[in-house]
């Protein structure tokens, strides 16, 4: 467990935060934010933009515009997702004084099939964001082992294998939530122990 704690403290509670690719994030709340995937959007654009620098002649100033705007439109995507990741970030450290989220190896996920999605939200810059920004307003961060977070129960600590279809945590023990939910609870557990 790593953790950044900062020398004043805090009356906000503290909540846990499970990345995912639906949604952004959940909270240990119950509150979900939204993906912005801003490359998901301009991927028709790009396509186009990509296409055209593929049929000019290398060298014309046809080529130089072409890739002059195909830089612009990887600009402005990459702008659109720090302006979502800052104010969900700020909000976040706004609201809450302690922070505990996933150690999670994005570097490994953004190597696997799911690389176009993981990159696309950007976990790594918006934990970065809530890092800097939580020990700005004297609030902690943690980070915690995500091993078996999305199949412990928040409730009774049972370890219940789930298939990653299965969007609702359901345990024997009564405790029924959506799964992303459950997980940030667990997160959140794991880091006031």
């Amino acid at each position: 467990m790593v953790e950044v704690e900062c020398e004043a403290a805090n009356d906000r509670p503290p909540v846990g935060i499970d990345a995912g690719l639906n949604t952004l994030a959940a909270l240990s709340t119950g509150e979900m934010i939204d993906n912005a995937r801003p490359y998901l959007r301009a991927m028709r654009k790009l396509r186009d933009k990509q296409r055209a620098l593929a049929r000019c002649k290398r060298g014309s100033k046809r080529r130089g515009k072409v890739k002059s705007a195909l830089a612009a439109a990887h600009l402005k995507i990459r702008r659109t997702r720090d302006t979502h990741l800052h104010q969900v970030s700020a909000s976040i450290v706004n609201r809450f004084g302690m922070i505990a989220v996933e150690a999670l190896n994005v570097k490994g996920l953004a190597a696997s099939n799911l690389a176009r999605s993981v990159n696309d939200a950007s976990w790594t810059k918006l934990f970065n964001f809530l890092r800097y920004k939580a020990e700005r307003a004297g609030g902690r961060f943690v980070e915690v082992d995500p091993r078996y977070t999305s199949q412990t129960c928040p409730e009774c600590g049972v370890i219940e294998p789930k298939a990653l279809s299965q969007r609702e945590h359901r345990c024997p023990c009564g405790c029924v939530e959506d799964r992303d939910v459950a997980a940030a609870k667990v997160v959140l557990l794991r880091a006031v122990v």
